[in-house]
Protein backbone atom coordinates (compact mmCIF):
# COMPACT_ATOMS: atom_id res chain seq x y z
CA UNK A 1 0.00 0.00 0.00
CA UNK A 2 2.68 2.47 0.74
CA UNK A 3 3.95 1.54 -2.54
CA UNK A 4 0.85 2.32 -4.44
CA UNK A 5 0.77 5.58 -2.39
CA UNK A 6 4.24 6.64 -3.58
CA UNK A 7 2.75 6.18 -7.22
CA UNK A 8 -0.70 7.88 -6.85
CA UNK A 9 -2.46 5.22 -7.40
CA UNK A 10 -5.52 6.10 -4.43
CA UNK A 11 -5.53 9.60 -6.00
CA UNK A 12 -4.17 9.83 -9.28
CA UNK A 13 -2.31 12.71 -8.43
CA UNK A 14 -0.86 14.41 -11.37
CA UNK A 15 2.46 15.60 -9.18
CA UNK A 16 3.79 12.56 -9.02
CA UNK A 17 5.97 11.27 -11.85
CA UNK A 18 4.81 8.17 -11.99
CA UNK A 19 0.79 9.49 -12.92
CA UNK A 20 2.79 11.14 -16.06
CA UNK A 21 4.13 7.95 -17.31
CA UNK A 22 2.92 7.27 -21.20
CA UNK A 23 3.27 5.09 -23.77
CA UNK A 24 6.73 6.71 -24.48
CA UNK A 25 8.04 4.92 -21.33
CA UNK A 26 7.40 2.04 -22.46
CA UNK A 27 10.46 -0.13 -24.29
CA UNK A 28 12.60 2.47 -24.11
CA UNK A 29 16.35 2.20 -25.38
CA UNK A 30 17.24 1.93 -21.60
CA UNK A 31 15.13 -0.29 -20.80
CA UNK A 32 16.41 -2.40 -23.26
CA UNK A 33 19.75 -1.93 -22.18
CA UNK A 34 18.70 -3.30 -18.87
CA UNK A 35 16.66 -6.01 -19.95
CA UNK A 36 20.28 -6.83 -21.76
CA UNK A 37 22.14 -6.22 -18.88
CA UNK A 38 20.01 -8.34 -16.36
CA UNK A 39 20.20 -11.50 -18.88
CA UNK A 40 24.06 -11.12 -19.42
CA UNK A 41 24.71 -11.19 -15.28
CA UNK A 42 22.06 -14.12 -14.59
CA UNK A 43 23.38 -15.99 -17.48
CA UNK A 44 26.30 -18.90 -15.11
CA UNK A 45 28.75 -20.85 -16.39
CA UNK A 46 28.96 -24.56 -15.04
CA UNK A 47 31.55 -25.72 -17.26
CA UNK A 48 34.11 -24.71 -19.31
CA UNK A 49 36.55 -27.47 -19.96
CA UNK A 50 39.76 -26.56 -21.38
CA UNK A 51 39.09 -23.06 -22.11
CA UNK A 52 36.58 -23.92 -24.88
CA UNK A 53 34.97 -20.57 -24.28
CA UNK A 54 35.37 -18.15 -25.71
CA UNK A 55 34.86 -19.03 -29.09
CA UNK A 56 36.60 -17.34 -31.98
CA UNK A 57 34.20 -15.39 -34.41
CA UNK A 58 35.53 -16.28 -37.23
CA UNK A 59 35.10 -20.38 -36.39
CA UNK A 60 32.59 -22.64 -38.13
CA UNK A 61 29.79 -23.07 -35.75
CA UNK A 62 26.95 -25.53 -36.01
CA UNK A 63 23.94 -24.42 -34.01
CA UNK A 64 21.97 -27.37 -32.94
CA UNK A 65 18.98 -27.75 -30.41
CA UNK A 66 15.01 -27.18 -30.45
CA UNK A 67 15.56 -23.91 -28.71
CA UNK A 68 18.30 -22.49 -31.70
CA UNK A 69 15.76 -20.21 -32.68
CA UNK A 70 13.22 -19.70 -29.91
CA UNK A 71 11.73 -16.53 -29.53
CA UNK A 72 8.73 -16.24 -26.96
CA UNK A 73 10.13 -19.24 -24.69
CA UNK A 74 12.68 -16.94 -23.91
CA UNK A 75 10.32 -15.20 -21.84
CA UNK A 76 9.26 -18.11 -19.19
CA UNK A 77 5.78 -17.30 -17.82
CA UNK A 78 3.80 -14.45 -16.34
CA UNK A 79 5.07 -12.28 -19.06
CA UNK A 80 3.36 -9.29 -21.21
CA UNK A 81 2.66 -9.08 -24.90
CA UNK A 82 6.36 -8.96 -26.06
CA UNK A 83 7.05 -8.53 -30.36
CA UNK A 84 11.05 -7.11 -29.91
CA UNK A 85 12.36 -11.55 -28.62
CA UNK A 86 10.92 -12.40 -32.02
CA UNK A 87 13.81 -11.07 -33.75
CA UNK A 88 16.28 -11.77 -31.29
CA UNK A 89 16.40 -15.70 -30.76
CA UNK A 90 19.90 -16.81 -30.46
CA UNK A 91 19.72 -17.38 -34.47
CA UNK A 92 19.01 -13.88 -35.28
CA UNK A 93 21.92 -12.51 -32.71
CA UNK A 94 24.55 -14.67 -34.46
CA UNK A 95 23.03 -13.16 -37.74
CA UNK A 96 23.49 -9.54 -36.19
CA UNK A 97 27.18 -10.38 -35.25
CA UNK A 98 27.73 -11.76 -39.17
CA UNK A 99 28.42 -14.96 -37.48
CA UNK A 100 29.85 -18.54 -39.78
CA UNK A 101 26.20 -20.56 -38.52
CA UNK A 102 24.68 -23.41 -39.98
CA UNK A 103 20.99 -24.17 -38.01
CA UNK A 104 19.73 -27.72 -37.36
CA UNK A 105 17.52 -28.29 -34.84
CA UNK A 106 17.95 -31.90 -34.48
CA UNK A 107 14.71 -32.61 -33.06
CA UNK A 108 10.92 -32.52 -33.24
CA UNK A 109 9.22 -28.95 -32.55
CA UNK A 110 7.33 -29.97 -29.61
CA UNK A 111 10.09 -29.90 -26.93
CA UNK A 112 8.64 -33.29 -25.34
CA UNK A 113 8.52 -35.59 -28.67
CA UNK A 114 10.87 -38.50 -28.27
CA UNK A 115 11.21 -38.96 -32.04
CA UNK A 116 15.00 -39.10 -32.58
CA UNK A 117 15.15 -39.09 -36.30
CA UNK A 118 16.33 -35.54 -36.33
CA UNK A 119 19.32 -36.73 -34.45
CA UNK A 120 21.90 -38.02 -37.54
CA UNK A 121 21.25 -34.93 -39.66
CA UNK A 122 22.59 -32.66 -36.26
CA UNK A 123 25.46 -34.76 -35.70
CA UNK A 124 26.37 -34.60 -39.28
CA UNK A 125 26.47 -31.05 -39.12
CA UNK A 126 27.84 -30.80 -35.78
CA UNK A 127 31.24 -32.83 -36.91
CA UNK A 128 31.49 -31.01 -39.90
CA UNK A 129 31.53 -27.84 -38.03
CA UNK A 130 34.76 -26.32 -36.26
CA UNK A 131 32.43 -26.48 -32.97
CA UNK A 132 28.94 -27.00 -31.91
CA UNK A 133 26.20 -24.62 -29.94
CA UNK A 134 23.37 -26.14 -28.70
CA UNK A 135 20.27 -24.79 -27.31
CA UNK A 136 18.27 -26.93 -25.39
CA UNK A 137 16.46 -27.41 -22.48
CA UNK A 138 13.22 -26.47 -20.86
CA UNK A 139 9.81 -24.92 -22.50
CA UNK A 140 6.52 -23.50 -21.17
CA UNK A 141 5.26 -23.21 -24.82
CA UNK A 142 2.22 -25.07 -26.49
CA UNK A 143 2.36 -28.84 -24.16
CA UNK A 144 5.22 -27.36 -21.42
CA UNK A 145 6.99 -29.44 -19.35
CA UNK A 146 7.91 -26.50 -17.06
CA UNK A 147 5.13 -23.93 -15.36
CA UNK A 148 1.74 -24.43 -13.77
CA UNK A 149 0.25 -27.74 -13.76
CA UNK A 150 3.12 -28.71 -15.67
CA UNK A 151 5.68 -30.52 -12.98
CA UNK A 152 8.28 -32.89 -13.95
CA UNK A 153 9.11 -36.29 -12.49
CA UNK A 154 12.68 -36.08 -13.71
CA UNK A 155 15.24 -33.43 -13.90
CA UNK A 156 16.86 -34.81 -17.07
CA UNK A 157 15.89 -33.10 -20.45
CA UNK A 158 12.70 -34.35 -22.00
CA UNK A 159 11.95 -35.44 -25.50
CA UNK A 160 14.81 -36.45 -27.51
CA UNK A 161 17.29 -33.73 -26.20
CA UNK A 162 19.31 -36.41 -24.30
CA UNK A 163 20.54 -38.63 -26.81
CA UNK A 164 20.85 -35.49 -29.30
CA UNK A 165 23.17 -34.50 -26.91
CA UNK A 166 25.22 -37.11 -26.58
CA UNK A 167 24.87 -37.54 -30.11
CA UNK A 168 26.33 -34.10 -30.93
CA UNK A 169 29.22 -34.64 -27.89
CA UNK A 170 30.61 -37.94 -29.75
CA UNK A 171 30.31 -35.85 -33.25
CA UNK A 172 32.17 -32.85 -32.04
CA UNK A 173 34.20 -33.41 -28.15
CA UNK A 174 34.53 -28.83 -28.67
CA UNK A 175 30.58 -28.24 -28.11
CA UNK A 176 29.15 -25.24 -26.16
CA UNK A 177 25.77 -26.25 -24.20
CA UNK A 178 23.70 -23.80 -23.69
CA UNK A 179 20.93 -24.51 -21.23
CA UNK A 180 17.41 -22.45 -21.12
CA UNK A 181 14.97 -23.17 -18.47
CA UNK A 182 13.93 -22.13 -15.28
CA UNK A 183 14.09 -25.73 -13.13
CA UNK A 184 17.25 -27.46 -12.42
CA UNK A 185 18.32 -30.09 -14.99
CA UNK A 186 20.74 -32.77 -14.46
CA UNK A 187 22.30 -33.13 -18.08
CA UNK A 188 24.29 -35.87 -17.25
CA UNK A 189 26.23 -36.41 -20.52
CA UNK A 190 27.84 -32.54 -20.18
CA UNK A 191 29.10 -33.53 -16.75
CA UNK A 192 32.07 -35.41 -18.06
CA UNK A 193 32.83 -34.40 -21.29
CA UNK A 194 35.79 -33.93 -23.37
CA UNK A 195 35.66 -30.51 -24.23
CA UNK A 196 33.25 -28.98 -23.87
CA UNK A 197 31.29 -25.74 -22.41
CA UNK A 198 27.97 -25.13 -20.41
CA UNK A 199 26.39 -22.38 -19.61
CA UNK A 200 22.59 -22.09 -17.80
CA UNK A 201 20.70 -19.14 -19.40
CA UNK A 202 17.43 -19.85 -17.49
CA UNK A 203 14.49 -18.02 -18.70
CA UNK A 204 16.56 -14.64 -20.25
CA UNK A 205 14.05 -12.57 -21.86
CA UNK A 206 13.21 -10.14 -24.72
CA UNK A 207 17.15 -9.77 -25.36
CA UNK A 208 18.12 -13.32 -23.82
CA UNK A 209 19.13 -14.14 -27.65
CA UNK A 210 21.95 -11.63 -27.55
CA UNK A 211 22.99 -11.83 -23.96
CA UNK A 212 23.87 -15.94 -25.24
CA UNK A 213 25.84 -14.76 -28.09
CA UNK A 214 27.22 -11.90 -26.35
CA UNK A 215 28.60 -14.94 -23.74
CA UNK A 216 29.39 -17.67 -26.25
CA UNK A 217 31.98 -15.50 -28.24
CA UNK A 218 33.23 -13.40 -24.86
CA UNK A 219 31.59 -9.96 -25.19
CA UNK A 220 30.10 -11.00 -21.83
CA UNK A 221 32.12 -12.58 -18.61
CA UNK A 222 29.64 -14.97 -17.27
CA UNK A 223 29.88 -15.70 -12.90
CA UNK A 224 29.36 -19.36 -11.57
CA UNK A 225 26.58 -18.22 -9.33
CA UNK A 226 23.53 -20.43 -9.28
CA UNK A 227 20.48 -20.11 -7.75
CA UNK A 228 20.14 -23.54 -6.69
CA UNK A 229 21.90 -26.68 -7.07
CA UNK A 230 21.94 -28.93 -10.17
CA UNK A 231 22.05 -32.76 -8.55
CA UNK A 232 22.24 -35.86 -10.79
CA UNK A 233 18.94 -37.14 -11.78
CA UNK A 234 19.79 -40.59 -9.57
CA UNK A 235 19.49 -37.80 -6.57
CA UNK A 236 16.37 -39.32 -5.41
CA UNK A 237 17.53 -42.67 -4.74
CA UNK A 238 19.97 -41.06 -2.16
CA UNK A 239 17.10 -39.12 0.29
CA UNK A 240 13.54 -39.42 0.16
CA UNK A 241 11.95 -36.43 -1.33
CA UNK A 242 8.83 -36.41 0.67
CA UNK A 243 10.52 -36.57 3.94
CA UNK A 244 10.29 -33.01 5.03
CA UNK A 245 12.05 -33.65 8.42
CA UNK A 246 14.79 -30.83 8.13
CA UNK A 247 17.11 -32.74 10.04
CA UNK A 248 17.45 -35.63 8.04
CA UNK A 249 20.09 -37.17 5.51
CA UNK A 250 22.66 -35.13 6.53
CA UNK A 251 21.00 -31.66 5.58
CA UNK A 252 19.88 -32.45 2.19
CA UNK A 253 16.65 -31.09 2.53
CA UNK A 254 13.47 -31.40 0.39
CA UNK A 255 13.40 -27.69 -0.22
CA UNK A 256 17.10 -28.24 -2.44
Amino acid sequence: MKASFRLGEFEGNTTVPAQRLGAESVDTATSRALALEAAEQAITLLRNQDNLLPLDKSAKMAFIGPLADATQGLLSTYQGANTLVNNHSALHAAAALGLDVTFERGHATDINDPNRSYIPAAAAVAKAADVAVMFIGLSTLGKACEGEEHDRASTMLPGAQEPLLEAVLRAQPKTVVVLIGGGSLSVEPARHCEQCAVLYAYYPGELGGDAMINTVVGRNNPSGRLPYTLYPSNMTTHRKINDYDLRSYDGLTYKW
